[in-house]
Parts: C-alpha cells; sequence; structure tokens
C-alpha cells in the first residue's frame, strides 16, 4: 500500500526533510482538510449561508488542530533522534566562549 511505498522510499533518500514530512496520521488529517475546504468553495458558489459558516470554523478547528499535532509529531520525532545519538556516545559540549582581552 502507500503508506508501505513510502517508507520504502524514504529508506533511500536522505534525511533533509525529515521534520517536514507527515507521518500518516498527518497526511489523513491534510486529506480531511481538503476535503473540507473543497466542500467550503463548493457552497460559497451559491451564496452566503450558514452550512458555510459552520464548515468555515470546523475548516479552522481542523488547520488547528492539524498544526499542533505536526509540531507534537516533530518534536517527538526529534527526541527520538537525540535519544538515540545520546546511546550512540554523543555528548553535549559547552560552546566555547571569547576569552577576555
Amino acid at each position: 500500500n502507500f503508506g508501505d511505498v513510502r517508507k520504502g522510499i524514504l529508506q533511500h533518500v536522505g534525511n533533509q526533510s525529515r521534520y517536514a514530512r507527515l507521518d500518516a496520521d498527518g497526511r489523513q488529517r491534510a486529506a480531511t482538510i481538503s476535503r473540507h475546504r473543497a466542500m467550503v468553495a463548493r457552497i460559497s458558489k451559491g451564496g452566503p449561508s450558514a452550512e458555510r459558516q459552520v464548515l468555515q470554523v470546523q475548516l479552522q478547528d481542523l488547520r488547528q488542530r492539524h498544526l499542533y499535532l505536526s509540531a507534537k509529531y516533530r518534536y517527538e520525532l526529534l527526541r527520538k533522534d537525540i535519544r538515540c545519538l545520546l546511546k550512540q556516545g554523543a555528548t553535549i559540549e559547552q560552546r566555547r566562549t571569547r576569552p577576555e582581552r
């Protein structure tokens, strides 16, 4: 399926966009947002309506939730990567300061 193919491809590409990629839940949320946006556009052609306003509020809520959950996923992924590096022996060095003159 799509998820398996995507996972296979990601194993062969670099990590440049690792924290920008959506996980499966994020892709599902993005598809839902896209469908809602299409519904709002379709209803907007008929002029202003109460249904359109309700859908716009729902769309805004979906977008905000998507932004929050996507940020949470990136944060969890970053923490996982840091833990992995620390297990491999990575250390945190203090920045060197310039000597006083």
